[in-house]
């Protein structure tokens, strides 16, 4: 048996007997009952395979008038042979002692009983009750677990087990005991039902065909504990896997009719029971990929009793329990070889199309469950066509751009488990061909819902369409977007920077260009902060390079007078700054040449001035790449070398370049703090006494 469906408990005996301990009186007593049984009982044997009898045990006592060979006898018969049932009760009735003895192996009779003769359980288990067999919770007996060996002996299991006919009414009599002495609970707790399918292991090893599982026996578990059609085993399979495998092999029943056999024992109650359940009763559900087979229960059915009679099946489940997922588990389990069931699907969509717009419990639709396994071009195309014929003015075009509870999109799922990107973007394409309607509809979701996919959306309208009227219909569907962030979200998510793309971006920033100093609710960074931080590849870097060159010229265009020159000097907490990052992530030189050209049409601007107080290590650059920024004053009517002064920049030859061009400014006052240069120098704690000695010498108090 599976002993793995219940944790070995050690045994408890209340008490344990030595059968040697019986008394002499009761021997006698328990003697002569014996002998007055009727000859036919006397003479039977013990068991299969034992000449032994009764009467050939009453012939050894009077022979050697030994109470203790007797009892020791009389004691093996118990637990190796177990007569029939009127010589058991008159050994328990005169001795119950004997219902407590245990073999060198610790195993009581009731034990035995299962394999020699299974009749006697509920005999033995009620007396057992009577005496504590096996404590206050051992039930007679029936519930003590045995270690034999290196495995563990479950008495329930090792009955669930047995193909015989009476097992099922051997237990509905340990179940209407008072108390019962079979319960409800013990049918999942001790994976009775996996243990009643189960059945083949014993077969496999003399290739002899099973018989079917013990029908009787699986009806009355399923009728107790229902729930137990959802207990995995230790391999993760539920019931209906097992009862699968007698579809092919077992001789007792056609294929046909074990498979509807099947449906109604273990699929339909299932359901009933909890239609809720992601399995669909068992029948959608694989079992663990590295450990057994990698199948499904739909699957092998439908091979028995073809396509048809299941269709016929799974309209009138979804007549009864319409909110049922089928078609979710289905898509979410059909392989790309699995042609049957991908064909029940068509079918299924074919009898009813609102059935691609049923919505389960975490908020998905069908096509949600397209994943890696599933994608099949042709398939996926027709789904997504047939959803957008049924509704073609429903928002979400087929459902690709339809939310679940966890803010997802079917397209999202399906392109980030595809392992070839293209034949999502292939599928597009078909539709976009078959429904040209939609185009700023799908534009508008993409921008919107799926940021990320915006380059390769806009890629593929332009390749079917032109790239113009992509571009109208981009003009059609920015004025509706109401998201003040969208700017942000386009530059952060977006995984390739195109020509199209940056074509996209202008339109978005010239209906308005205040989003370019709009700090976002997330992070709480301007849309420059975010260009460093895609990823990018040989090819596209000087794409992106150009999209740092369009969003500097239109934020300086925008608003010339903006502390942070269009977002390059906003500082955060720790004082980095988009500069650095960009720096960081594309070269100084890339970065700096990017700056050049966009700046240099905007002569006044004091770059100067941020460059000494936020990135004074690029210094250098900034005088090399922009020499009149030295006589650049800011709002404050300061130089960058009054900057540089009061923020204490070391002594350097870029600062003695500075201080030497506006010898001649220097000699007033700064305008801010009213400070003498030599003043304004040695007012901050970290002064540069060189700066200062040079400032005296140069400009006397």
């Amino acid at each position: 048996p599976l002993f793995y469906y219940r944790k070995p408990s050690p045994l408890k005996m209340n008490p344990t007997y030595d059968s040697t301990k019986v008394s002499l009186e009761k021997v006698d007593e328990l003697v002569q009952q014996l002998i007055d049984l009727p000859v036919d009982l006397k003479e039977e044997k013990v068991s299969k395979g034992r000449d032994e009898s009764i009467d050939d045990l009453i012939q050894v006592f009077h022979q050697s008038h030994s109470h203790h060979n007797f009892v020791k006898g009389l004691d093996t018969y118990l637990h190796m042979g177990l007569v029939n049932e009127v010589v058991v009760k008159h050994i328990i009735e005169t001795c119950p002692e004997f219902l407590a003895t245990i073999d060198k192996d610790g195993m009581l009779p009731i034990h035995h009983a299962s394999w020699v003769r299974v009749s006697l359980v509920p005999l033995l288990a009620n007396h057992g009750l009577k005496y504590q067999v096996g404590g206050e919770d051992g039930r007679g007996g029936l519930t003590v677990n045995v270690k034999v060996g290196d495995t563990h002996f479950c008495l329930l299991t090792e009955l669930a087990n047995k193909t015989d006919k009476l097992m099922a009414s051997i237990f509905e009599d340990l179940r209407t005991q008072d108390p019962p002495l079979f319960k409800e609970e013990d049918v999942y707790e001790y994976g009775l039902l996996n243990e009643a399918i189960n059945i083949i292991r014993f077969y496999e090893i003399t290739n002899r065909p099973p018989p079917c599982f013990n029908i009787e026996l699986v009806k009355l578990f399923v009728e107790m504990s229902p729930k137990s059609l959802f207990r995995e085993d230790c391999l993760g399979r539920l019931p209906v896997f097992h009862a699968c495998k007698f579809i092919k092999i077992t001789t007792d029943y056609s294929p046909e009719a074990m498979c509807r056999m099947i449906l109604e024992l273990f699929v339909t109650k299932a359901i009933e029971y909890d239609p809720t359940h992601p399995s669909i009763g068992g029948l959608i559900r694989r079992t663990h990929p590295y450990t057994v087979k990698y199948e499904i229960a739909a699957k092998q059915i439908i091979d028995g009793i073809g396509e048809d009679e299941m269709l016929q099946y799974f309209e009138e489940i979804l007549s009864s329990f319409p909110e049922l997922p089928l078609l979710h588990k289905l898509i979410s389990l059909t392989s790309k070889n699995e042609d049957t069931i991908r064909n029940i699907i068509r079918r299924l969509v074919e009898a009813d199309k609102s059935r691609l717009f049923d919505i389960d419990t975490d908020g998905c639709l069908p096509i949600h469950y397209i994943n890696y396994s599933t994608f099949q071009l042709e398939f996926v195309h027709d789904l997504l066509h047939i959803s957008i014929t049924q509704n073609p003015s429903c928002k979400t075009f087929g459902g690709l751009f339809a939310k679940n509870k966890v803010g997802k999109t079917a397209l999202e799922y399906m392109i980030l488990s595809e392992d070839d990107e293209n034949n999502v973007w292939e599928c597009i394409r078909k539709l976009l061909k078959s429904f040209p309607d939609i185009l700023k509809g799908i534009l508008y979701q993409t921008l919107v819902l799926t940021p990320q996919y915006c380059s390769c959306m806009l890629t593929i309208i332009a390749e079917t369409y032109g790239e113009d009227k992509m571009l109208e219909r981009v003009d059609e569907a920015l004025p509706s977007i109401s998201d003040t962030f969208i700017l942000h979200k386009l530059i952060k998510s977006t995984r390739e920077c195109t020509n199209i793309f940056a074509k996209v971006i202008t339109r978005l920033i010239k209906m308005d260009k205040s989003r370019l100093y709009t700090y976002d609710e997330e992070n709480g960074f301007l849309p420059l902060d975010y260009l460093h931080k895609n990823e990018y590849n040989e090819k596209n870097v000087k794409l992106w390079l150009g999209m740092v060159k369009l969003l500097l010229h239109e934020a300086i265009t925008y608003d010339p007078q903006n502390d942070t020159i269009g977002g390059l000097f906003d500082a955060d907490e720790y004082g980095s700054t988009p500069l650095d990052c960009l720096v960081g992530k594309f070269g100084k030189d890339e970065v700096w040449q990017c700056i050049q050209e966009t700046i240099s049409s905007f002569p006044s601007l004091p770059i100067l001035h941020r460059v000494i107080k936020y990135t004074p290590e690029y210094i250098n650059e900034a005088i090399m790449r922009f020499p009149g920024a030295c006589f650049v004053r800011d709002c404050n009517n300061r130089l960058p070398s009054h900057v540089a002064l009061e923020n204490g920049v070391s002594w350097s030859l870029e600062l003695l370049c500075l201080i030497n061009t506006n010898m001649t400014r220097l000699k007033d006052n700064d305008p801010v703090t009213g400070l003498s240069p030599v003043l304004l120098a040695a007012s901050k704690p970290s002064c540069d006494l060189t700066t200062i000695y040079y400032l005296l010498k140069s400009l006397p108090m």
